[in-house]
């Protein structure tokens, strides 16, 4: 048993990665050429360990050498947590497919490689189950404070690496890659192609995660309007109704019949700014032409980046072992020279292919936010975030840095308005000042167009009485810029290119 996972059998584990390790003994032999016989492999555990890696608690598995003497040592046993079963199989399909990264080689990206898996239940060890590489290093939040600054500045450079490269991984599609077994858990073929879905945490909170997953979706409107119909899905079905409205705080009421009929209408209202947030409504009028053509392609693109949601520093592993580099200045100051730096990323289960502008966004360790005891301070999280900027516009192995900085400039209150169709359905009175602060930031930006909804006092005095909510009609200023935005959309569509 395990302090970590109680319930699960460890005897049946063990097993499990035995036959596993000995699996891919034999695959190195033969893959090496060597005459060593490795039928008669009797791998022996040393030991088991509950360990914090990777952002996830695990089981580490450690083996005897002598009996592995092609390896592997070490495994680890991660127990993916989410949606039964399709949670496992986005584990392995995302981790195979970033495993066939462009560049990935050449840039010394690493993804754990994934072993052997069961995602399949009832099985012997009596839970899902992946077997994954223990790439070499460490966590970076644990070994960060103990770096100096040319370590660290090495460490963003190959975390921006990472971002550019998965932004351009591209796909026509919005979906989780999944890969896994049978229905039976008799063979490991991939997951049949009609089961596209698109795993995103908006879509798993709470009762949500009992209804069937989302669907893949082919553009960035579909994505918002399922985004935006999440709180109607789970609010309809009698099987998730009452759990929506028990908060998981024991000092919250729950949900009245009146509270819910609030939110489902502020969820609608949020689907009516749907047509302005797909990407470029909000771009300057100081802007060129070109400029504005180009900006506006590359946020309402059909083709989709890849967007890891749960980048927490403990995700990144670095290990300084990589080929020499040379660091100071050639121009008469000392310079020197010692290992490079090798940055793996593990947690691929929170992988997907997303919008370019929600793709395009700094490391969650990175993201503004102040905290007591964050290890990296809000001070120097600006400073790296203008670093990592300044990386991304020099010319380098990764190609299209300059679509990833409109994306991630221009594509800032789009972002903003996924955060609020994805957020919890009891934020909804925070969603409504948000709406105030909307209309005034759409004003600036925007005057010529009438904002659509009332907000704020307007719109409390509406909803006070039994009336239905009158939401005023588009005006002719709106309703040319919605047709601007269509046409820019179909425009986008003839003129990309897959990445």
């Amino acid at each position: 048993m395990s302090a970590f996972y109680p319930n699960f059998n460890l005897d049946a584990l063990k097993q499990f990665a035995v036959e596993t390790v000995a699996a891919e003994h034999r695959s190195r032999n033969a893959i090496g050429g060597t005459k060593q016989s490795s039928n008669d492999v009797q791998p022996k555990i040393l030991s088991c360990r509950n360990v914090h890696w990777g952002g996830d608690d695990m089981v580490m598995i450690e083996f005897d050498p002598e009996s592995l003497p092609l390896g592997p040592r070490t495994m680890m046993a991660h127990f993916p947590k989410g949606r039964p079963r399709v949670t496992t199989q986005a584990l392995i399909g995302m981790t195979a497919t970033m495993r066939t990264l462009p560049l990935r080689s050449q840039l010394q990206l690493v993804i754990p490689q994934v072993y052997g898996f069961k995602d399949f239940l009832p099985n012997p060890i009596g839970a899902e189950v992946v077997l994954l590489q223990k790439i070499a290093g460490h966590p970076l939040d644990e070994v960060w404070h103990t770096l100096p600054g040319h370590r660290r500045l090495r460490i963003v450079g190959k975390v921006t690496e990472f971002l550019l490269a998965m932004f351009n991984y591209r796909s026509n599609i919005m979906n989780t890659g999944l890969q896994g077994s049978s229905t039976d858990g008799a063979s490991t073929s991939a997951t049949p192609g009609d089961r596209e879905l698109l795993l995103a945490p908006a879509f798993d909170q709470g009762p949500l995660a009992t209804l069937p997953p989302q669907s893949a979706v082919g553009s960035i409107e579909e994505y918002l309007r399922a985004l935006s119909s999440r709180v109607d899905r789970v609010f309809a079905s009698p099987r998730t109704n009452q759990a929506a409205r028990i908060s998981s705080h024991p000092d919250e009421p729950p949900l009245s019949d009146e509270d819910v009929a609030r939110i489902r209408e502020t969820w609608k209202r949020l689907a009516r700014l749907i047509p302005f947030h797909i990407g470029g409504f909000y771009l300057p009028d100081t802007l060129s032409r070109e400029a504005s053509e180009m900006a506006r392609e590359v946020l309402q693109s059909p083709q989709f980046g890849i967007y890891h949601s749960d980048m927490q520093m403990s995700r990144f592993i670095v290990d300084f072992s990589g080929p020499p580099v040379t660091y100071g200045s050639s121009q008469g100051s000392p310079t020197w020279s010692e290992p490079d730096v090798i940055v793996g990323l593990t947690g691929w289960e929170h992988a997907r292919w997303a919008p370019l502008w929600s793709c395009a966004r700094m490391p969650k360790w990175l993201q503004p936010h102040i905290e007591p005891g964050e290890i990296v301070p809000w001070e120097r999280q600006s400073y790296y975030r203008s670093v990592i900027m300044a990386m991304v516009t020099q010319p380098g192995t990764v190609p299209n840095s300059s679509e990833w900085i409109i994306a991630y400039v221009y594509g800032a209150t789009e972002r903003w308005f996924e955060g609020c169709l994805s957020s919890h359905w009891r934020f909804r009175d925070t969603i409504e000042v948000l709406l105030t602060r909307l209309k005034f930031y759409w004003a600036k930006h925007k005057p010529r167009v009438v904002f659509p909804l009332p907000v704020g006092k307007a719109y409390a005095a509406i909803a006070q009485t039994p009336v239905p909510i009158p939401v005023p009609g588009p005006e002719p200023a709106q309703a040319n810029e919605e047709k601007r935005v269509a046409k820019g959309k179909r425009k986008g569509k003839s003129k990309a290119k897959v990445g």
